[in-house]
């Protein structure tokens, strides 16, 4: 089995504004505003170069300053950027993230229209790498055109295709049959979005994932922030609960985190709820930074924080999130 992992879509500056006291509407609030490298893509690969190898991006930025600095940041993680694309004319992705004083999201902003601008058959040659029954990575920053040709191509290679929906507009853009797709990771409002169904308790997130996978899902794990996650397949029906983590000071990125966690479990042939474990680790240190991906976490870190963990698993657990 192929040990590669390929990283396809966002790549954006953030821009994070951390209010100082509770946010009051439709008045001056005081802030303290950060800048990082950020897009969803980017942001899995930078967290699996700190721990793995053969990590390949395909995304795309602007000829500018932001994105020349972005691509060159990520190449000197170790990230291989052989098939990403600096587009002449146009502007790098930005993000824009406003945080309350618990560093809970309050809001977030997108500026993405680059993404509609792909050039498709210069941005397909890339695809031209990828090795049979390696890991690929997407989020739904993509065009649907482009998120179609990639699960198909993904069908035909045998790849096990990781999906993040991004956001409950981009959810959307995913294909009615989303047959083939290995791993899927939705919040509450993109499963809804996605099954049709009202999402908002345990037992409702539970019957979520159990419809993504008979819509052809393999796996799905339904995160639920700071509640915990559920991980639904042919096999497995369950809600892991999460011990509280008490010095939050920014989700921003913690979902990336969560996914490149699996991603490195699974590329070590983990068991799912396993690889779960070391997603759900990277997060819990992604939201205790004020970085978008947390720097310097090391594997020995996130093995001693899982061997920590209290794990709770109960399928009729009656919380509501």
């Amino acid at each position: 089995m192929s040990n590669k992992i390929f990283c396809i879509g966002g790549a954006a500056i953030d821009r994070k504004l951390r209010a100082c006291t509770p946010l009051v509407n439709g008045t001056s609030n005081p802030v303290d505003a950060s800048t990082h490298f950020g897009g969803v893509a980017r942001n899995v690969a930078e967290n699996l170069a700190h721990w793995t190898s053969d990590i390949y991006l395909h995304t795309i930025v602007g000829e500018d300053d932001d994105g020349i600095q972005l691509l060159s940041g990520i190449k000197q993680k170790g990230v291989d950027i052989t098939h990403s694309i600096i587009l002449k004319s146009a502007r790098t992705a930005s993000y824009y993230a406003v945080l309350d004083h618990c560093g809970e999201l309050h809001i977030s902003l997108a500026d993405m229209d680059i993404f509609d601008q792909i050039p498709s058959q210069r941005f397909t040659q890339g695809f031209n790498i990828w090795e049979e029954n390696s890991l690929l990575f997407m989020d739904t920053n993509l065009p649907e055109e482009m998120i179609a040709l990639v699960m198909q191509i993904a069908t035909e290679k045998k790849l096990r295709l990781c999906i993040d929906p991004v956001s409950l507009l981009k959810a959307k853009k995913l294909p009615a049959n989303i047959h083939g797709i290995y791993l899927l990771k939705p919040n509450p409002m993109e499963a809804s979005i996605l099954t049709d169904k009202p999402v908002e308790t345990i037992a409702q997130a539970l019957a979520a994932g159990e419809k993504l996978v008979d819509m052809g899902v393999e796996n799905a794990v339904i995160t639920l922030g700071k509640a915990g996650y559920i991980i639904v397949n042919n096999e497995i029906k369950e809600y892991i609960e999460i011990e509280p983590i008490h010095d939050v000071i920014n989700v921003n990125g913690a979902g990336d985190a969560f996914m490149a966690g699996i991603i490195y479990g699974l590329k070590q042939g983990f068991t799912l709820h396993h690889a779960c474990q070391w997603g759900a680790a990277a997060a819990a240190f992604t939201v205790s930074s004020p970085a978008t991906v947390a720097e310097s976490v090391t594997l020995s870190q996130l093995q001693a924080f899982i061997h920590n963990q209290k794990i709770i698993t109960g399928q009729q657990h009656a919380a509501v999130f």
